[in-house]
């Protein structure tokens, strides 16, 4: 009866664990769209009226700028977080923002 008890509360525990694991993703990639959305919109590039609204889609260009959203960097050697959330390109060296 006393470690059905204890399963039990240990269950609860890791249960709780991960929803705090997953409320703090959550709320991560809230930022990071909101700071796609602000890049997107300083860039000109058309975006929805409300930052919450907004749904980052995987590649945005406008002229010379191109915005990556959530893409695998390759690099020469293997790196384990190569997926950084938003990547900004200049097509052009001296391209002026």
């Amino acid at each position: 009866m006393r470690n059905s008890i204890i399963i039990v509360i240990i269950i609860i525990i890791i249960i709780i664990i991960i929803i705090i694991i997953i409320i703090i993703i959550m709320r991560r990639d809230q930022v990071c769209a909101h700071l796609h959305y602000s890049i997107c919109k300083a860039l000109g590039i058309e975006t929805t009226d409300k930052w919450y609204t907004h749904m980052p889609k995987t590649v945005y260009e406008q002229g010379d700028v191109t915005v990556l959203w959530n893409q695998a960097v390759h690099t020469d050697r293997e790196v384990t977080a190569n997926r950084p959330d938003i990547i900004i390109i200049k097509k052009r060296k001296h391209a002026h923002w």
